[in-house]
């Protein structure tokens, strides 16, 4: 981005420092980023957010740093702590740009034994859409239609 082919490489001057603006980033996952990268890791938070572990795919997603980033988000995506549709979501998209099947697994597994409530409220997470669409949405119904009368029963084992 800072090479000759960018308008932020053009003219730069070697005593200034080029300040390059990034509005669509999100600052908390841009710092965490780089702290990972740069192996500052006591400036890092010891249990991000749902929403800050999926900010960070985004922006690793978006920079090239998904394998930089992999190890700590998958430290950090502990599905004991999630029990939320919203955030069962965030981690599904997460787990999906980091290629962690075993947690992608995980996730939809959870969404569709534990969750009860409709999984239109996936569709208020920011990308959804645009990785799964409504196929995804259906899929999980399905396979939640699938596996109630044996949850009910006692039949399934998980």
């Amino acid at each position: 981005m800072l090479g000759p082919n960018f308008l932020e490489g053009q003219e730069q001057d070697d005593h200034d420092s080029k300040q390059v603006m990034l509005p669509d980033d999100k600052p908390v996952a841009m710092e965490m980023m780089c702290n990972i990268i740069q192996h500052r890791n006591g400036n890092l938070p010891p249990r991000p957010t749902a929403m800050e572990i999926y900010d960070l795919a985004i922006a690793a997603d978006k920079y090239d740093c998904v394998m930089a980033t992999s190890l700590a988000a998958r430290a950090w995506m502990q599905l004991d702590s999630v029990s939320n549709a919203h955030d069962l979501g965030l981690f599904m998209l997460a787990a999906y740009i980091y290629a962690f099947p075993e947690i992608f697994f995980q996730v939809t597994a959870r969404l569709v034994l534990s969750y009860n409530g409709s999984y239109q409220t996936l569709d208020n997470i920011p990308g959804f859409m645009e990785h799964f669409g409504w196929e995804v949405m259906l899929c999980l119904e399905e396979k939640r239609s699938l596996h109630a009368p044996m949850v009910v029963t006692g039949q399934l084992n998980r």
